[in-house]
């Protein structure tokens, strides 16, 4: 989802501001130089949901560094050291720091930083953008990678039907994690290891600090990181260990 994709949304945040229409907005999925921010600033009260540069913007996010430094950590103790990242384009503040907490887990553990063993997902998150990103590192090698990360839980979804498909079994071949816990992750074949964000309570904590700046009230801090947490299954290997 690029600049050029939230046409509509521009389209519409300019005629709440003109017509006030709304008291507020939450903006979700926050990128460089994000032109909803000039936008809205000093026009209409709002809270980001992710991260942003501007000090005097409140913003309510995961603390998405140490949370992909935790998940790397995890494949990186269960003895794997060529471990495949699979993102969506860095532009967006997510995908900035996942990679870097990626990175950083690697750099700890004497470990180089292989750009090749990154992949773009096209366009956005999504099953098919997964498996086409992850079918095109595993071009790149002969041996391929024994871990993946990937951003989001649809495209850790796409890395294990691009697995199959190159015949890959998962958790013996390749181990993966995702990111969001979602829905159906428990339901995956084999079950989905990835990191619980607490979206819920994003989202609470972002409105309640609407409401604040609706009021006018101050909201303090600025910044609030609501923690993650790893949820260990069988697609990272680790069950299969612990549970022979």
């Amino acid at each position: 989802m690029g600049f050029q994709d939230r046409k509509d949304e521009l389209a519409l945040l300019q005629a709440a501001v003109g017509q006030r229409s709304v008291d507020g907005v939450l903006l979700f999925d926050p990128q460089d130089d994000d032109p909803r921010f000039a936008l809205l600033k000093g026009q209409l009260p709002f809270v980001v949901v992710g991260r942003c540069a501007d000090p005097d913007i409140v913003t309510v996010d995961n603390d998405n560094v140490q949370a992909a430094k935790l998940a790397t950590q995890h494949l990186l103790q269960l003895g794997h050291q060529r471990i495949a990242f699979i993102h969506v384009p860095l532009h967006f503040a997510t995908a900035q720091d996942r990679l870097a907490g990626y990175r950083a887990a690697l750099e700890e553990a004497g470990l180089p930083f292989d750009p090749d063993l990154l992949a773009e997902a096209e366009g956005y998150y999504g099953v098919e953008a997964g498996c086409r990103a992850f079918l095109g590192l595993l071009d790149r090698f002969l041996k391929p990678p024994t871990g993946a990360l990937a951003m989001d839980d649809t495209l850790a979804l796409g890395v294990i039907q691009a697995a199959q498909q190159r015949r890959l079994h998962v958790p013996d071949d390749l181990v993966v994690v995702g990111f969001n816990d979602s829905p159906f992750a428990p339901y995956c074949e084999p079950p989905l290891t990835t990191v619980r964000v607490f979206a819920e309570t994003l989202v609470e904590y972002a409105t309640d600090a609407l409401l604040s700046l609706i009021r006018g009230e101050p909201v303090a801090p600025k910044r609030l990181l609501v923690p993650t947490q790893l949820i260990v299954r069988s697609s990272c290997g680790a069950m299969s260990r612990k549970n022979p």
